[in-house]
């Protein structure tokens, strides 16, 4: 069992994740070597939310 300061932290990754998907979907950030992988940032942001519940 996670604690709570761990499974905040968890989530905080996450949306930063789906944050930086974001950004990368509308080409305010553009890093090249993510650009490919963007559906997976979103799936991993998902699972850690999953996971963090």
């Amino acid at each position: 069992m996670a604690t709570k300061k761990s499974r905040n932290l968890i989530l905080l990754l996450s949306v930063i994740l789906a944050i930086l998907a974001v950004l990368m979907q509308f080409s305010v950030i553009i890093i090249p070597g993510l650009m490919p992988y963007k559906f997976w940032l979103m799936v991993i942001a998902y699972g850690l939310v999953l996971g963090a519940r």
